[in-house]
């Protein structure tokens, strides 16, 4: 019997976003514009774009274009500037990896998940605001943003997803190693397990007054 699959939309005169729709949302799954600066859309189709998928927009790897269903270009690493919409719910394992040459990043409020290594090895990325609708950052969602200097921190992040891979699987900060100071924002009740383990270049903590618990290993090494 033959087997169907169903394909990603292919970008078309209409957009530089390769994208799939799943019932009213949509999900981005590639970029093949050669813009610099990119805006995700909060609808295509007039349906909401709610993620952006895997390795979207991972920098390392090549176009894969064999079969006209997947786009990519290697302007991804050429990419400085990205603003996610508020529409958009989940950033996805990798979505923004590698974008080696990304200095400006908005996140806007109606965000809820950053996913691991989400921005891994961005390491021309300065500063990041996170939005107070996060409530989970994974492990490895910033490692190796090696020039990461400030990040405003949600006041709702409650949990850090992870496995016992291996070290890091719970840091999301690992390798950010001129994040020197943060500071915890008022309205923070607790600090998740495992949120500054390895953040070696780490010198001072502000504490907000409303922080009531500390998690396991927050500040381990």
């Amino acid at each position: 019997s033959s087997q169907t699959t169903e394909k990603p939309v292919i970008p078309n005169s209409e957009s530089d976003f390769a994208y799939k729709v799943e019932g009213e949302e949509v999900t981005i799954i590639g970029y093949k514009g050669t813009s610099t600066t990119v805006n995700i859309p909060e609808t295509i189709e007039g349906k909401k774009v709610t993620k952006i998928s895997e390795k979207a927009f991972d920098g390392f790897e090549k176009p894969t274009e064999d079969d006209g269903t997947y786009c990519k270009t290697n302007n991804i690493n050429s990419i400085t500037s990205i603003h996610i919409p508020s529409s958009v719910k989940i950033l996805k394992t990798g979505a923004f990896t590698n974008c080696y040459s990304l200095k400006s990043l908005t996140l806007s409020e109606g965000l809820e998940t950053i996913c691991e290594g989400a921005f891994a090895c961005c390491d021309q990325l300065l500063s990041v605001n996170i939005p107070d609708s996060v409530t989970n950052i994974s492990g490895r969602a910033f490692n190796n943003c090696t020039n990461l200097t400030e990040v405003e921190l949600p006041v709702s992040w409650e949990s850090i997803s992870g496995s016992n891979y291996n070290y890091n699987a719970y840091t999301p900060f690992s390798g950010c190693s001129k994040l020197t100071e943060i500071t915890l924002p008022e309205g923070m009740t607790g600090i998740p397990d495992y949120a500054f383990r390895g953040c070696t270049s780490l010198k001072k903590v502000n504490f907000a007054e409303s922080i009531i618990e500390i998690g396991h290993s927050a500040f381990e090494n």
